[in-house]
């Protein structure tokens, strides 16, 4: 994908599936007051595109899941979906493992993040991870 118009087509889709396109912010609400408090109060949607390190990193990152989804549980997360691309067909985007995890509120995740006993399996995550893109998202109607 050479053509600078087909970035431009998947950073507007993504923008679109996360809802949080600067103009379509910038024109619902100029201060970003109210509707940021609001925002504040719902549910948050990390999506995260994974690619692993070869040979073993899905094993790793199997195992890694495995002893980091309690740790998750404990501050409200819930995976809506986990999926594996099966062809691209537009576009130069493959991960090897695409998620989508709701939380109560972006400090929820954050919590879980600094969380004693997560940050002690966080290296098996870098261990079976060659690059990860992790996006916040709102949902919108």
């Amino acid at each position: 994908m050479s053509e600078p118009f087909e970035y431009l087509q998947i950073f507007y889709l993504w923008g679109l599936f996360c809802g949080n396109l600067l103009l379509g912010r910038m024109a619902v609400d100029k201060d970003m007051n109210e509707s940021e408090q609001v925002r504040n109060n719902q549910p948050t949607y990390i999506l995260q595109a994974v690619w692993f390190k070869k040979p073993y990193g899905s094993r790793r990152y199997r195992t890694y899941l495995e002893s980091a989804n309690p740790i998750a549980v404990k501050y409200g997360a819930r995976r809506l979906v986990g999926l594996i691309p099966k062809e691209v067909i537009r576009g130069d985007f493959k991960p090897d493992y695409v998620c989508v995890i709701e939380w109560p509120t972006m400090e929820h995740y954050y919590n879980f993040l600094k969380d004693p006993h997560y940050q002690s399996i966080a290296p098996m995550r870098d261990e079976a991870v060659e690059k990860v893109i992790t996006i916040e998202c709102f949902r919108i109607a």
